[in-house]
């Protein structure tokens, strides 16, 4: 996915080195922040 990617890019842009994204993750943090994928259907 998208977002996984530029979490672990911001992660090695900040030095950390041990960050590891797996989708387990990304669907947790997604949980958590109730961040949902919306599909817009008309204009």
């Amino acid at each position: 996915e998208v977002l996984l990617e530029k979490t672990k890019s911001i992660a090695s842009n900040v030095g950390e080195q041990n960050f590891r994204g797996s989708h387990g993750w990304l669907a947790r943090f997604k949980a958590q922040h109730r961040i949902k994928a919306y599909v817009r259907v008309g204009e």
